[in-house]
């Protein structure tokens, strides 16, 4: 269980946000190709993620068959803050506007 900001997480200790993104690609591109992903975070419990992200921005995963050739990565912070996130929105209002 972990208290964030005005909320409770009860989260598996071997859950592991990273490793469950590279799972949801795997199963998700079993259909299709991924031509999109935006994944928003709040905290530093997300860096792993973004830099991942980024990762797969740097490596060019275009070359990979489990992503489009379009694709595009989100990788968004509410608020701004010292991240590996490339993009932010200013609360979670604008969360559900974006949405």
């Amino acid at each position: 269980m972990q208290q964030g900001k005005h909320r409770i997480e009860v989260i598996p200790k071997q859950l592991k946000r990273r490793k469950l993104l590279k799972r949801m690609i795997k199963i998700c591109a079993k259909k299709e190709p991924i031509d999109f992903i935006l994944y928003i975070g709040d905290d530093t419990s997300n860096e792993k993620v973004f830099n991942y992200m980024n990762t797969l921005q740097r490596q060019n995963a275009r070359d990979s068959l489990l992503f489009a050739d379009d694709l595009v990565l989100y990788p968004c912070t509410i608020g701004r803050r010292v991240t590996q996130a490339n993009f932010f929105l200013s609360s979670q209002d604008a969360v559900l506007k974006l949405i």
